[in-house]
C-alpha cells in the first residue's frame, strides 16, 4: 500500500462512496444538521479516503497496519450507519444496496492489504 493513493482500487471505491452517500442523501433531503445519523455518515465517508491517504504516506510497516485498522475501523462504521438508515426508514433499501455492497468491499480490500503486511512480519 506504500504506491500513490489515487492508484489503489480501495481509495477510488472509498471517493466514490463517498459521492454516493451525499448524493442519496440529497435525493431524499436529508439535512446533515437535523440527522445525526447522515451526518456521522457524512463524516466517516468523509475520513475514510484520508485514513487511506495517511496509510499510503507511512514507510513503516506497523504505522501502515494501524492507519489500515483504522480505515477498516471506519468502513465498518459505515455499513452499520446505512444499516441505521435503512432500520430507522432513513433511506430506501434499493438506494442503500449497492453502497452496502461497495463498503463490504472495501472492508474485504482493506483486511487483504492487513493480511499482506502480515505475511511480511508485521
Amino acid at each position: 500500500m506504500s504506491q500513490d493513493y489515487r492508484e489503489l482500487a480501495v481509495w477510488q471505491k472509498a471517493v466514490a462512496l463517498g459521492k454516493s452517500v451525499r448524493i442519496l442523501t440529497e435525493e431524499y433531503r436529508l439535512e446533515m444538521s437535523a440527522n445525526v445519523i447522515v451526518r456521522a455518515l457524512h463524516e466517516a465517508t468523509a475520513e475514510l479516503p484520508v485514513c487511506i491517504i495517511v496509510g499510503c504516506t507511512n514507510r513503516d510497516a506497523e504505522r501502515l497496519a494501524q492507519a489500515i485498522r483504522i480505515a477498516y475501523d471506519h468502513a465498518h462504521r459505515i455499513e452499520y450507519l446505512l444499516f441505521l438508515s435503512l432500520l430507522w426508514d432513513y433511506l430506501p433499501y434499493g438506494g442503500l444496496r449497492p453502497l452496502m455492497r461497495t463498503t463490504r468491499h472495501i472492508k474485504a480490500l482493506l483486511a487483504a492489504h492487513l493480511q499482506e503486511l502480515r505475511k511480511g512480519g508485521c
